[in-house]
């Protein structure tokens, strides 16, 4: 029977699915556009660099990159107008960002034709001298985390042992201390290698934080049950040799396993859209400190493995939500009441990130789960410590057996009664 089903919903399915991607793709596309401008110079600038003297080395070619702007565009130097108009009112560094935003500063035709011709001429770091201090600038905000990785393991050791001192510390906080200093420990603070961060980066930030599949699983399950209310089909199907219990259960399941499949490509073809980008894919072994929004972290995990860690978290999410539109698609008489309803949920996570509301709930009901291994989210359980991604993932398992649960005992009890046959009759 779940193979019948199958068949029946594939085509649907698919045509959602190919629907949701093309939104998903455009959205990548707009969204890493600026970000990844600099991939192919973050290559080349790291190609030759040596790990234990990378960081040193960006911080002094980002001076220089600054000192060489602030030469063009404020000393001019190599140009020589003798005109008053091209005095700036100061001649500090600090004027750059001014300068960049078009200040109040005024230059002759001649010297702005200077200064554009100058920027115009090969880089030093960047394809181009006029590139040069926004890639630099670029460059250390990319790589500070890599830089600073061990220096912000030896404070967050530091700290830990700092409260275990204390005797004022709970023994709460005390177990929590003493679970990050064994995490921290086995962090990896000097990797082998300098991997171009910018790619990983940009694209698990933009995977973590994708609703758009939700809308996959709301044209997925929205006529789960109600379609068939509505066209009669089960009235029939209780007097067929399968029975409805069984028909309920493998509906669920057959949608269960689409979304699976739909996650699983989904999943690829973000994957494969990151893959250029990945370099020599020596990131996906290095430790997640290396990305900035990772650089707090305690957990001694790499790219790699945070990457399976988001992709197993989003899908119990993934999975719960498709439970609970099930259970309404059970609950709903028609099909386009089930859609309205599980649209308006769906949403409710893209509103939240739109206003950028924040708060442990909203991560949780968003499926945030970057947010629950971004810090030191440890929970304390039977004096045990336990990271907040493990209670996380429970969480969302067990709402979707529960939902799952509720869907069966309510189409049970809704298609047993003689209310639930006359509903279904009328419709």
């Amino acid at each position: 029977m779940i193979r019948c089903i199958l068949r029946s919903s594939l085509s649907r399915s698919l045509s959602a699915f190919i629907l949701i991607f093309m939104i998903t793709f455009l959205y990548i596309y707009l969204g890493t556009r600026e970000e990844l401008n600099f991939f192919d110079c973050q290559k080349k600038y790291i190609s030759d660099k040596a790990p234990h003297d990378f960081f040193e080395q960006l911080t002094a070619d980002e001076a220089t990159a600054r000192a060489d702007f602030f030469d063009i565009h404020v000393n001019h130097k190599g140009f020589d107008d003798g005109s008053e108009n091209d005095k700036t009112a100061t001649d500090s560094e600090e004027d750059i960002p001014g300068i960049l935003t078009g200040g109040n500063k005024t230059y002759s035709d001649a010297a702005v034709l200077w200064v554009k011709l100058k920027e115009a001429e090969p880089g030093k770091f960047a394809d181009t001298m006029g590139e040069d201090y926004d890639f630099m600038q670029f460059m250390l905000s990319a790589y500070t985390p890599y830089g600073t990785l061990s220096d912000n393991a030896r404070e967050l050791i530091a700290a830990n042992e700092k409260m275990l001192r204390r005797t004022s510390t709970s023994d709460k906080d005390r177990i929590i201390c003493t679970y990050e200093l064994e995490l921290l420990k086995r962090i990896n603070s000097s990797p082998d290698t300098v991997p171009p961060v910018s790619g990983a980066e940009s694209f698990l930030n933009r995977f973590n934080g994708d609703f758009i599949f939700i809308f996959f699983l709301v044209l997925l399950c929205c006529g789960m049950f109600a379609a068939h209310r509505r066209s009669g089909y089960i009235n029939s199907i209780k007097t067929m040799k399968c029975g409805l219990k069984k028909f309920v259960a493998n509906q669920l399941f057959s949608h269960i396993i689409l979304f699976t499949a739909g996650y699983l490509l989904y999943s690829l073809l973000y994957f494969l859209l990151m893959l250029p980008y990945l370099g020599d894919l020596s990131i996906l072994g290095c430790p997640a400190q290396v990305l900035p929004q990772m650089q707090f972290s305690v957990y001694p995990i790499t790219v790699g493995e945070y990457m399976l860690i988001l992709f197993g978290i989003k899908y119990l999410y993934f999975l719960a939500l498709t439970c609970l539109f099930g259970l309404i698609s059970m609950l709903m008489p028609h099909d386009m009441a089930a859609l309205a309803v599980s649209g308006v949920i769906g949403i409710i996570p893209l509103i939240f990130a739109v206003t950028e509301t924040n708060g442990d709930f909203i991560e949780a009901v968003s499926g945030n789960a970057a947010a629950f291994i971004d810090r030191s989210d440890i929970l304390v359980v039977f004096e045990s410590a336990i990271p907040l991604a493990i209670v996380m993932a429970a969480v969302y398992l067990a709402a979707a057996g529960i939902l799952f649960a509720l869907t069966y005992i309510c189409g049970i009890m809704q298609f047993c009664t003689v209310r639930g046959k006359a509903v279904s009759a009328d419709a």
